[in-house]
């Protein structure tokens, strides 16, 4: 879990690190960024960790899968990769 205070912190870069270098596999471990109600990852200061591993994410029924259909409310586990972003509902997530 992180806030945007969090994450100014020396310690919070050093600690990904450290878990970068054990080669944890990055498929089983999230940021879970902790902002206030209806901001987005843009907002959040540790943005630049959420393009590195995967994090969560509130969706409001504002946004669309790339097919159009609407993204029922909920938390969701993001993913960024070249190809854009995939994203899995968070009690499916949690199920691996």
């Amino acid at each position: 879990m992180a806030t945007n205070g969090v994450v100014e912190s020396k310690w919070c870069n050093w600690e990904l690190g450290y878990g970068d270098a054990q080669k944890i596999d990055t498929d089983n471990i999230a940021v879970f960024p902790i902002n206030p109600e209806k901001t987005y990852d843009d907002d959040y200061k540790g943005n630049e960790y959420m393009r590195i591993y995967p994090h969560s994410a509130y969706h409001y029924n504002s946004e669309r899968y790339s097919n159009g259909s609407v993204i029922k409310e909920g938390f969701y586990v993001c993913t960024d990769t070249e190809n854009g972003r995939t994203i899995s509902p968070i009690e499916k997530w949690l199920q691996k």
